[in-house]
C-alpha cells in the first residue's frame, strides 16, 4: 500500500540538501518562501499494515532527514523490503528525489508519475519492474504528469536524472548486472518513449529532414558578420540558437549552470563548458529543449527583440572549430579497413599485424592543422618515390585520398598525470561526436611512414563538421558492436552495447559541378574498437586528457564493395578507376584539384509512429592546387 506524507513546500539546492521551509497549514498551497519556482513535493512513505509486504517499512521522508544529519548511516542502511534485491534507501531517495529535481512542479500525487513511466508503450513490461523494484504502486492509471514545459515527466527523465542509481536497481546481490544488454535495451526503449511523450512542436519550423530536430541539441561554434566575436551556439532546424545571449539574459537557471553560465557561454570555445562535465552537459540540454518547445512561456517565445537577437539563420551564420584542441590522436579502429589495406600491402594471410586484435592501434596527429567544415585544404608536397625512375624525387602528392572518419571530443575535468580513465567511467569524459576527414597523402606518407608512422603525408589538413552531438542525442541508436576476439585485457573489457548505428555518407563533386558523386556508405556500428575502448587505452599509462582533446575513429569501412571508407581501398591504390557517373565520363582513382568532398551521418528510428532523425550537419573540404611552383 503506497501512502502518502503530509504536503510540505521545499526545495532542493545544487548539493540536494533540503532548505528548513515551515510546513504550509494549507494542503493546495505549494508556495515556497524561498525559492523563485513554485514546488510542491509529496513525500512518499509504506503505511504499515497486516499481512502487507511493506510492513515496517520506515518512512521515506524520515530516511530523507537521516540522510542529511548522518548520511554515512544511511548510505550503508538496507531497506528491508528490497534487501534481496541489493540496492540501499539511498539509491531509491536520490531516484525519488531527483524526479521532482530542477524545480520542476508536478503531479501532487507520485502515481502519475507512476503511470508516465509505466504507460509509455514501448517499455511498459521493463518500466514497471523497475517501478515494482523501487516500491512503486503502478496500479492506478491517470494522465502523465507534466513539467513546466508540458514534457511528461516519464521514465526516462526519471532514467537520465540519477541513471547511476537506476544502474544500482539493476544488479544483484553481488553487485553483477543481472543483464547488461537488457539494462542498455533499457535505457534506449525509455529515450524512444521520451521522444513518443514530449511535446515537440519546436518555436522555429522544423522539417522531417532536418539534422537539428528538437532531439539533438548539438554544440557549436558561430559568429556573424554583424557580431564577428566566437560565441558557443546550438542548432534547431535551419537557426542557430545564440548561447551567449541566453545566458545573458538568465535563462540556464538551473542549479548548476546558473552561477557558470554567462562565464562558459562567453567563451570563444566550448572548452570550458567542456571541463563543467556530464551533469552540466545535460542540464544545459535539458534547458535548451524547454527553452524551444513552443509551449514554454518565456522571453526567447514571447519577446520579438530577443528572439530575433538570439535566433540566427543558419545561412548568416559562420561556423568555427567548436574547441581549441590540445592534442589530437587517430585510431585505426575498422577491423574491415584494417584487413583491407593488410591485403594490398602484405597480402591477406599477413593482413593484420599481431597486435591489432589486443589493443586500438593509434598515433598523434597534429591538433594545429584541424579545420572546420568548409575550409579549403592545399594539394601537399614531399618526397615520394618513382617507381619508374627508380630514385626518390620531390613533387606534388599523386595520390590524394580521403578518409571517412568520426571522432568525439574529451570532457570533464583533466584526470591528473598518472591517473587513468577507467573503461566504465570513459562515458562521462565523452562530450559528443564530430564528423572528420582525415586527409591522406598516400604515396607521400608510403616513403615515410618506416619507422615512425606518418608524418607530412597526414599533417597538412583534418576537416570536422561544426557541430558536436552529444552522446545522450544518439543514446536510442545505441547498439551491439562486432564481437572481439580474442578477448580484451581486463582493462579494455566493456560492452557490448557501446557502438552506434549513424549511417555515413560520402560524396565528391568534381570542380564546376553540381552533381554530387557517391563514393561510400557505411556505418559507424562496424568499428571494432569503441570510443570508451580507445579512451581507456589512451590513459591507461596515466596519459592527461585535457577538454578539447580530439580523439578519431579512422577510417570506418564495412563489409561490402560500396562501404569501403577510401579511395585507396576503393581504387585498390589506384590499380583500378571508380566509375562514379555510371556512363564513364566522370572518373577517379584519387581525389584531383578543385574536387570537394563530403560527408554526413545520421541516425533514423522510429517512435509512436512519429520519425526521429539525428545528424551531424557536414563535413566538407575542396582541394586547391598545391604550392609546387614555389620550389621551382
Amino acid at each position: 500500500m503506497l501512502g502518502l506524507a503530509p504536503q510540505r513546500c521545499m526545495r532542493w539546492d545544487i548539493c540536494l540538501r533540503r532548505c528548513s521551509v515551515p510546513v504550509c497549514e494549507d494542503p493546495a498551497c505549494c508556495a515556497c518562501p524561498i525559492g523563485s519556482v513554485d514546488l510542491v513535493i509529496p513525500l512518499p512513505s509504506f503505511a504499515p499494515t497486516v499481512n502487507s509486504s511493506y510492513s515496517n517499512q520506515p518512512h521515506y521522508y524520515d530516511l530523507w532527514q537521516a540522510h542529511e544529519q548522518h548520511p554515512p548511516i544511511l548510505a550503508s542502511r538496507i531497506d528491508p523490503h528490497h534487501a534481496g534485491n541489493g540496492y540501499s534507501t539511498e539509491a531509491v531517495k536520490a531516484v525519488l528525489l531527483h524526479v521532482f529535481n530542477n524545480g520542476t512542479p508536478v503531479s501532487k500525487r507520485l502515481s502519475r508519475v507512476h503511470a508516465a513511466f509505466a504507460d509509455s508503450n514501448p517499455v511498459k513490461s521493463r518500466a514497471a519492474k523497475i517501478l515494482k523494484r523501487l516500491g512503486f504502486s503502478v496500479a492506478e492509471r491517470v494522465s502523465p504528469s507534466m513539467s513546466r514545459s508540458g514534457v511528461p515527466i516519464d521514465g526516462w527523465t526519471l532514467f537520465e536524472c540519477k541513471r547511476d542509481e537506476f544502474m544500482d536497481l539493476w544488479t544483484d546481490n553481488e553487485g553483477n548486472l543481472e543483464s547488461d544488454e537488457d539494462f542498455l535495451s533499457l535505457r534506449s526503449d525509455l529515450r524512444m518513449a521520451q521522444e513518443q511523450h514530449s511535446a515537440t512542436v519546436a518555436i522555429v519550423p522544423v522539417s522531417d529532414d532536418s539534422d537539428f530536430p528538437l532531439e539533438n541539441i548539438p554544440f557549436g561554434i558561430i559568429s556573424t558578420q554583424e557580431n564577428p566575436t566566437h560565441r558557443p551556439a546550438t542548432a534547431i532546424g535551419d537557426y542557430a540558437v545564440d548561447l551567449k545571449e541566453l545566458a545573458a539574459a538568465g535563462l540556464f537557471d538551473g542549479p548548476l549552470l546558473a552561477p557558470v553560465a554567462v562565464k562558459v557561454f562567453s567563451e570563444p570555445t566550448l572548452n570550458a563548458f567542456m571541463r563543467l562535465g556530464q551533469p552540466h552537459w545535460r542540464e544545459a540540454r535539458a534547458t535548451l529543449q524547454r527553452l524551444l518547445v513552443s509551449t514554454t512561456a518565456s522571453r526567447l517565445r514571447d519577446e520579438p527583440d530577443f528572439r530575433a537577437r538570439v535566433l540566427i539563420p543558419l545561412s548568416r551564420a559562420r561556423t568555427h572549430i567548436p574547441a581549441a584542441v590540445g592534442d589530437y590522436t587517430d585510431f585505426y579502429s575498422s577491423r574491415e579497413h584494417a584487413v583491407n589495406v593488410g591485403t594490398m600491402f602484405r597480402g591477406r594471410d599477413n593482413a593484420l599485424q599481431p597486435n591489432w586484435v589486443h589493443l586500438p592501434v593509434g598515433y598523434h596527429g597534429r591538433a594545429s592543422s584541424i579545420v572546420v567544415s568548409g575550409t579549403r585544404v592545399r594539394r601537399p608536397v614531399g618526397l615520394v618515390q618513382d617507381a619508374v625512375a627508380k630514385r626518390v624525387v620531390f613533387g606534388e602528392c599523386r595520390k590524394l585520398d580521403y578518409e571517412l572518419e568520426t571522432a568525439f571530443f574529451v570532457g570533464g575535468p583533466t584526470n591528473a598525470l598518472g591517473d587513468r580513465i577507467d573503461v566504465d567511467d570513459a562515458e562521462r569524459h565523452i562530450f559528443g561526436m564530430v564528423l572528420m576527414n582525415d586527409w591522406s597523402a598516400r604515396d607521400i606518407q608510403a616513403f615515410e611512414y618506416v619507422p615512425l608512422g606518418p608524418f607530412l603525408g597526414k599533417n597538412f589538413g583534418t576537416t570536422i563538421s561544426p557541430w558536436i552531438v552529444t552522446m545522450d542525442a544518439l543514446e536510442p541508436f545505441r547498439v551491439a558492436q562486432p564481437p572481439q576476439d580474442p578477448t580484451p585485457a581486463k582493462y579494455l573489457r566493456a560492452g557490448p552495447m557501446d557502438a552506434y548505428d549513424i549511417r555515413l555518407h560520402a560524396t565528391l563533386t568534381p570542380k564546376g559541378s553540381a552533381t554530387a558523386f557517391t563514393i561510400a556508405r557505411t556505418n559507424f556500428k562496424y568499428l571494432y574498437w569503441s570510443m570508451k575502448q580507445q579512451l581507456a587505452h589512451h590513459t591507461i599509462n596515466g596519459c592527461n586528457m585535457n577538454p578539447g582533446d580530439l580523439l578519431g575513429s579512422g577510417t570506418i569501412s564495412g563489409p561490402d564493395p560500396g562501404s569501403v571508407g577510401s579511395l585507396l581501398e576503393a581504387s585498390l591504390n589506384g590499380a583500378q578507376e571508380l566509375n562514379l557517373s555510371g556512363d564513364g565520363i566522370v572518373k577517379r582513382k584519387f581525389i584531383e584539384d578543385g574536387d570537394s568532398v563530403s560527408i554526413t551521418g545520421t541516425c533514423e528510428g522510429v517512435a509512436g509512429g512519429r520519425k526521429i532523425r539525428i545528424g551531424f550537419g557536414v563535413c566538407e573540404g575542396t582541394v586547391i592546387a598545391s604550392a609546387i611552383g614555389e620550389f621551382n
